[in-house]
């Protein structure tokens, strides 16, 4: 009788083959089903996302971020007795660099203030972080209207007539021979602002920021550094209790090494920095002198116009220009690199202008206090409580064409993804625990099943 009874479970082998085709061949087509409905739904997203950060970038915080710069710089400009142009040049460069060379120390010492039960210290940082951005804030518009001031005056103890023909040319000859520098430095990036950047609040390294050179690229020619001129609304940055103290610079160099660190945080806040502004300046007046110089509000609303379109097409061209410099090397990806983020500068200074002007002009004109304060306190309110107070300062060096495949064409206007990222990990956990459970409601298999 037992060897009948084994008998009769044998014929049970085929059933164990047919479930193992039914149980496993089904569940790998649908879940190929299923992993192409994601990736599907994931790319529309993903694109819908992208569009919403630009927006975002362009309608939001670029306006916010040119009132609080206006406001600052016109509160400096009503007592302009009280900040002169030289000192306000160094004493701005000088915080830059105290700040850059302790931003290691001021990390150190805020990295534990974000863990559960601290609610007592992560206010104190909350405020300390907040107090550090405007302080910080301050310094970057000192050295920013000190370095404009010292170009103006400069141009006007060479040629003082305003009406004078040469003058344009003079201020072209600054402004070529300041972009020229910051092509060989390679620090075009460093040119861009808001719209074209965002940068956030959120839990990332808050006091630590780059500088421009690596240990291993000291011996480098060509520094890569023209991005550098780049602003809102081409970046946005947001305010992580620990990216507040996250300063790139140019040599990227450790703070172990003493001497280096600091030099490396010198040269990057002096020398790349105050090249970013005359560069800024320099196209600026420019623009002034060309555009519809008899009337301000045609001029400003015409580069308004014209900024916002650029931004368009730039956004819109991101997908191909990343596409084409993935499949370049050596010179020609570093070449369009750098023309893609001169033409994205070049917006963003028309764009820049067209809200700061048309703020001077229709934002309570006989009232510059007002104005000013008004402006100041709003704007700046408004992008703490959005988290993007940090896409205000101007810090950190980055290098062209630094970033692997196509990467280093894209801006930094990461506001909606990085939220939306934040939740995809928890729902991939959910998922992944849902799956588990699946598995483990299947009966046991045999080992040639589970292979």
């Amino acid at each position: 009788m037992p060897p009948n009874g084994a008998d009769n479970l044998l014929p049970n082998e085929p059933l164990i083959k047919v479930e193992k085709t039914v149980t496993i061949e089904k569940p790998e087509k649908s879940e190929h089903i299923e992993a192409d409905n994601d990736a599907t739904e994931c790319d529309c997203q993903e694109l819908g996302l992208r569009a919403g950060d630009a927006v975002f970038a362009s309608v939001v915080v670029a306006p916010l971020v040119v009132a609080v710069w206006r406001s600052s710089l016109g509160n400096m400009e009503l007592h302009a007795n009280m900040f002169p142009y030289a000192q306000n040049f160094i004493l701005g460069i000088l915080i830059h660099c105290c700040f850059s060379i302790a931003k290691t120390r001021l990390f150190s010492r805020s990295v534990d203030a974000w863990g559960e039960g601290k609610a007592g210290r992560w206010l104190r940082e909350r405020v300390l972080s907040r107090f550090y951005t405007f302080i910080f804030i301050l310094s970057n518009v000192m050295h920013w209207r000190g370095g404009w001031g010292l170009m103006d005056t400069m141009v006007a103890a060479i040629l003082p007539n305003d009406q004078d023909p040469h003058r344009p040319v003079l201020i072209a000859t600054y402004l070529i021979v300041c972009v020229v520098l910051i092509l060989v430095l390679r620090s075009t990036r460093n040119l861009l602002a808001p719209p074209y950047i965002v940068v956030t609040d959120g839990k990332h390294p808050t006091y630590i920021f780059t500088t421009r050179f690596q240990k291993q690229q000291r011996r480098e020619l060509l520094l890569r550094s023209l991005r550098n001129i780049l602003s809102p609304p081409f970046a946005v940055v947001v305010d992580a209790p620990k990216d507040f103290f996250y300063v790139h610079t140019l040599l990227k160099t450790s703070s172990k090494e003493t001497a280096l660190y600091i030099l490396d945080c010198v040269f990057s806040a002096t020398v790349v920095g105050s090249l970013v502004v005359f560069v800024w300046r320099g196209l600026f007046a420019l623009i002034d002198i060309y555009l519809y110089p008899d009337d301000p509000a045609k001029s400003c609303w015409t580069s308004l116009v014209v900024g916002y379109s650029v931004v368009v097409v730039t956004f819109s061209l991101q997908a191909p220009m990343r596409w084409a410099v993935a499949r370049l090397q050596g010179v020609p990806r570093l070449l369009i690199a750098d023309v893609y983020h001169l033409l994205s500068f070049a917006s963003t200074v028309n764009v820049w202008r067209g809200v700061w002007g048309l703020l001077d002009i229709y934002f309570l004109p006989d009232s510059p206090h007002l104005s000013n304060w008004s402006c100041l306190i709003v704007s700046l309110a408004l992008l703490m409580l959005l988290n993007c107070s940090n896409s205000i300062l101007v810090r950190g060096v980055y290098i062209d064409a630094e970033e692997p495949a196509g990467e280093c064409v894209i801006f930094p206007c990461h506001y909606l993804r990085l939220f939306i990222h934040k939740k995809r990990p928890k729902r991939q956990k959910a998922l992944d625990l849902t799956k588990k459970m699946e598995d483990a409601s299947v009966p046991l298999q045999t080992p040639e099943a589970k292979v």
